[in-house]
C-alpha cells in the first residue's frame, strides 16, 4: 500500500503490548499503572498511545500540564481518571477546577486558589525528596494535609518522584525511605505512588519492590530504557520508526555547492537526493557535521546528509538515482544500526527520549502491527 505522506512515523502497536506484558510481569496483581502520555506521549502520539492504551485495560495516566489533560480527556472515557504531575499554578486555579482533572498541589497559595473555585476537587500531593525541583518537603506532609483538607479539598494521593535511579543506588535507597516515612501512616487512606520506569526495573530480581498502590511508567511503555540497565528491560522493544521519501533526486558535479553557504561542494560528478524534513521537524543539528554526519538508509545501505540543515529539507549523497516513491529510513527501532535509536542519541550524545520526543507534531504519526 502507498503511503500518502512525504514523511511519517510508525507506532509499533504490537511492541506496545510486548512491553505491557513485560511491565505486568514486574508487578503484582494489585498495583496499578499510570500510563504517562506527556509531551505527545513523549512524541509517539497522544491519540494513537491513548487508545491502545485503553483498550489494553489501563485506566489511569499522568500528562505535565492541564492542557495536555483536558486533550487528553476528550481521547479517553469520562470516568477516566487523569492526572497533571505539573505542580499547579494558583493562576490556573479556575481552569483546574473545570477540567475534571486530578491536580498536582504543592503550596498552600496553590491549594487556596484551586478551593476557591469548588470543594471535593481530587488532588495528589507531590513530596520532594531531594530533587529541589517541585514538592512538599516530608517534613511539613501531616500539616501540609491537614491544611488542604480543611480547605475542602479531596486528597486522593500522595507521590514523589525518583530521579537518581540509573545513577546512584544510595541516594535512590534515602529517597524510597523519606517517602516510606512520611507517608507510611496513610497506607490504605490515600493512594500512593513513587516508581517511575527506572524504579520498575531497579532490582534485579523478577519484581519491582518499589511498587506502593502504583507506578508511573514512561519510558518503559516505549522501549526508552537505558540499555543495559536490567536483563527484563533490555528486553523491551522501540515502538517508532521514522521513514521518508525523495522529493527530488537530481545529478550534482564535481565543483557544485549543495545548501546554504555551499557548506558541501561536491568533490566528483554525482547524485543528490533531497528529502522533505529538517532541523523544524527534528532533524538534530549535530547530523550537519561533516566529520560525522547523519546518515539515512536507502534500501540496505547509509549515505550521509550533506551541506547544512534547512528548516524543512536536508540533502543526501547517494551513488546513483533512486525512484520518488522510495521509503528511505530516518530513526529504525532496529538496534546496532548507524540509524537506531541508540547510535543516533550517542552520536548527537543526548537521550533516545530526546530525540523521539523532538520530532515535531507535523510529521504524521501512523499505528502499524509488526509484532
Amino acid at each position: 500500500m502507498i503511503k500518502p505522506y512525504e514523511t511519517w512515523v510508525e507506532i509499533d502497536l504490537g511492541a506496545l503490548r510486548h512491553n505491557l506484558q513485560i511491565i505486568h510481569q514486574r508487578i503484582s496483581e494489585d498495583t496499578g499503572i499510570i500510563a504517562v502520555l506527556k509531551g505527545n506521549a513523549y512524541g509517539h502520539d497522544m491519540n494513537i498511545m491513548a487508545q491502545a492504551l485503553q483498550q489494553s485495560g489501563i485506566k489511569r495516566y499522568a500528562v505535565a500540564t492541564i492542557n495536555e489533560g483536558i486533550e487528553l480527556s476528550r481521547l479517553l472515557n469520562p470516568e477516566t481518571d487523569i492526572h497533571i504531575l505539573g505542580s499547579m499554578h494558583p493562576d490556573c486555579a479556575e481552569r483546574a477546577a473545570k477540567s475534571n482533572l486530578i491536580n498536582t498541589i504543592c503550596t498552600k497559595q496553590s491549594a487556596k486558589a484551586l478551593a476557591s473555585f469548588g470543594q471535593g476537587l481530587k488532588v495528589h500531593i507531590n513530596l520532594d525528596l531531594g530533587m529541589n525541583r517541585v514538592g512538599c518537603p516530608p517534613a511539613e506532609l501531616d500539616e501540609f494535609i491537614s491544611y488542604v483538607e480543611k480547605l475542602g479539598l479531596n486528597v486522593e494521593g500522595l507521590y514523589g518522584h525518583l530521579p537518581d535511579v540509573y545513577s546512584d543506588n544510595k541516594d535512590t535507597n534515602q529517597q524510597i525511605e523519606r517517602f516510606k516515612k512520611a507517608t507510611d501512616k496513610y497506607q490504605g487512606r490515600y493512594i500512593r505512588h513513587l516508581s517511575n520506569s527506572p524504579g520498575l526495573f531497579r532490582d534485579q530480581g523478577q519484581q519491582c519492590t518499589i511498587e506502593f498502590d502504583y507506578v508511573r511508567i514512561g519510558s518503559a511503555l516505549y522501549g526508552n530504557m537505558q540499555l543495559g540497565f536490567h536483563p527484563q528491560s533490555d528486553r523491551l522493544q522501540r515502538l517508532i520508526s521514522w521513514k521518508v521519501k525523495p522529493s527530488m533526486v537530481q545529478k550534482i558535479y564535481q565543483g557544485e555547492g549543495v545548501g546554504y553557504d555551499s557548506r558541501y561542494v561536491a568533490e566528483q560528478d554525482g547524485w543528490l537526493a533531497t528529502f522533505p524534513v529538517g532541523y523544524v521537524d527534528g532533524i538534530p543539528p549535530d547530523f550537519a557535521n561533516e566529520a560525522n554526519p547523519g546518515k539515512i538508509k536507502i534500501g540496505q545501505d547509509y549515505f550521509p546528509i550533506v551541506g547544512k540543515l534547512c528548516m524543512d529539507h536536508i540533502m543526501v549523497k547517494i551513488p546513483e538515482a533512486i525512484a520518488l516513491n522510495t521509503e528511505c529510513i530516518i530513526l529504525s527501532a532496529t538496534a546496532d544500526e548507524p540509524v537506531s535509536i541508540e547510535s543516533i542519541a550517542k552520536q548527537t550524545e543526548t537521550t533516545a527520549t530526546d530525540i523521539i520526543s523532538g520530532i515535531h507534531p507535523r510529521v504524521t504519526r501512523c499505528a502499524v502491527n509488526k509484532k
